[in-house]
């Protein structure tokens, strides 16, 4: 196979193990709904960024949404799901780390609903629609 952009579509995964690393890439072990095993890696995060997330809102169980979901092999020859920030994800719930996330940038305590700044707003709603995020 050859590596892909599933353009339009959204895959649903749950995190199944707590990574321990954030660079260069937050990697987490996720498992979609057809109780697929795979490997998500979470670019353009800083490290800083990545542990807290990985301490706070990427832990066990957690239910998040990939829209566009781009599928590579890895340099081992493996397939994973490579994400290139987090606004690709949509995180599932009604937890306090969904509610105080930005959907677009991921910066904790957002004062409005999902989005820490209207820009982020905008380019959520032109980058990625919002048909993706409501089905």
């Amino acid at each position: 196979m050859e590596d892909h952009v599933y353009q339009g579509y959204v895959l649903s995964v749950t995190i199944f193990e707590q990574s321990p690393t954030v660079e260069p890439s937050v990697r987490l072990p996720v498992e979609d709904d057809n109780g697929d095993l795979e490997r998500l890696f979470i670019y353009n995060i800083p490290p800083s960024e990545g542990r807290q997330l990985i301490t706070d809102t990427y832990t066990y169980g957690t239910k998040m949404s990939i829209l566009n979901p781009y599928m590579r092999f890895t340099a081992d020859r493996k397939p994973g799901i490579r994400v290139d920030g987090v606004s690709s994800i949509i995180l599932q719930g009604d937890t306090h780390n969904v509610k105080n996330m930005c959907r677009c940038c991921g910066k904790a305590n957002c004062s409005s609903t999902r989005y820490c700044s209207v820009e982020c707003q905008r380019m959520d709603w032109k980058q990625y629609g919002h048909k993706l995020i409501c089905n």
